[in-house]
Order: C-alpha cells, then structure tokens, then sequence
C-alpha cells in the first residue's frame, strides 16, 4: 500500500486519492494513513478511505468463503427479468420494452444499493427494489415518465417568458419549487462526504413533492396561463429527476 500510494502520487500529482474500500478495513486504513504522515508526506490528509456497508439479503450477507457468493452479472441479468415481466403485465403495448427493461432493472439495483447511507449494510429484498410506488429507482423514473408524458399531451414547449409566476402561489406549488432550488446544493453535499445516498433521497423527497402537487392541482386546464405556468414547473421538475438519476449512473425513461 505504501509504495502503490508513492507510485500514484509521483504519476499521477492527485488532488486527492480515494480508497473505495468495504467498512471491515477502517483500522487498516486508519493505520496505513497514520504511517504515511510519520513518513514525513505532507500529502497524506488527500488520503481518504471512502467506506461502504456490506450487501444482505433476506437469509444474511454473502461470504466468498462459506460459498454464499451472488455475481453482480447474474443480479442485474434477474432484475431486467423481473421488470420485462411487470411490464408485460402491466402494459404489454410499451414501445422499447426490451430497453426500458433493462434502464428500470438495472436501475433499481443501483437506486437499492446507493439509496442507504454509504458505510451501512444494503438490506436486499427484490418485492421492495422492484416496488413502483415505494422509495425506489423504478418509483423515481416512473416519475419521470409521467412528467414525460404530461409534457407530451400538453404539446408546446413553455419557457420562462411565456409565464406568469405570480400564478404559482399554491403551497403545494412553492413547496415543489423550494425542493427543486436545493438540487445545486444536494450535488455539492454528495460529492464533499462522498454521499450518493445524499442524491437518492434528495430525489425521493423532489418525486412526494411533484406527486403532492399533481394530485392537488390540475396541470392541464382551461386557464391557459395558469397552464403555462404548471408545464413549466413540470417541465422543470422533470430536468432536476433526469438530471439527478443520470449523476448516479441511471438512465431516466420517458414512457413506462
């Protein structure tokens, strides 16, 4: 470990050098830091060990050494599966089904594992990770899909100078405003702490927000303004999703 961080420093002059390493090797790395700074290297606080939690599912974590041992490919290959057979289920006339398969299913692997606070054990369960209506990837992109599709019917794209803001006064409204304000400063947070768990949840509280709004108040009426003024805001909501999944590698769908 000491000469491989002497090697990185002298190739590659880092900023900073992460350790993505499991929880187990704290004190390992604990002492390997220390190590370094009595050698005399002034770079030694760029040194961070990133932690993480280990992977269980319903009959405890998995061990390489008692056989117990789940192949990332296999986990992502059973849960495009999964996904392929709700959508058939459940909308069978699904254009790119194959494609919205694999974004949703591999999604949702992803979504599980970062949505818990890093350095805590993922607790695996396929009925929640593949549940649409509970603090999930698919619960997240289904949101976005159906933003995607207000925008479809409403049919005109809306900017900013089309709108009346004063319009959008409802408490519903300013709350999902206020949500998507924080978006800059969640990214900002991730990054510092090394925190993905930091964005899943920021994008849970954003989609109870949109849906708040949406089941209070109709986007689409006969008041053209106020119209406007909603697709606007739905269109923005939209962006912040989309924008958020794909920082943590996930694709956002636009039909589902």
């Amino acid at each position: 470990d000491i000469a491989a961080a002497e090697y990185r420093k002298k190739t590659y002059e880092f900023e900073k050098m992460i350790y993505v390493v499991g929880s187990e090797q704290k004190l390992h790395f604990n002492q390997f830091f220390k190590v370094l700074e009595l050698m005399g290297y002034d770079w030694t606080n760029r040194c961070v060990h990133v932690d993480f939690g280990l992977m269980k599912f319903k009959d405890g974590k998995m061990s390489t050494r008692k056989g117990k041992v789940v192949l990332l490919e296999d986990l992502l290959i059973e849960a495009v599966e999964r996904i392929r057979k709700i959508i058939e289920e459940k909308n069978p006339s699904l254009e790119n089904k194959e494609v919205v398969a694999r974004d949703v299913g591999i999604g949702a692997v992803i979504f599980a594992d970062l949505c818990t606070k890093r350095s805590k054990d993922v607790a695996f369960d396929w009925d929640e990770v593949l549940n649409f209506e509970g603090e999930t990837g698919p619960y997240v992109q289904y949101t976005h899909a159906r933003l995607c599709s207000i925008l479809r019917k409403y049919g005109w794209p809306v900017t900013a100078d089309d709108v009346h803001f004063e319009l959008l006064k409802e408490d519903e409204t300013f709350i999902l405003i206020k949500n998507l304000g924080q978006f800059p400063s969640v990214i900002v947070k991730s990054a510092e702490f090394h925190e993905p768990s930091l964005i899943c949840n920021y994008l849970i509280d954003v989609c109870g927000s949109l849906n708040r709004f949406y089941n209070a108040h109709r986007v689409l009426s006969d008041d053209e303004e106020l119209t406007k003024s909603r697709i606007l805001l739905v269109d923005a909501t939209r962006q912040v999703i989309k924008n958020g999944l794909r920082v943590i590698g996930m694709q956002a769908p636009e039909q589902m």
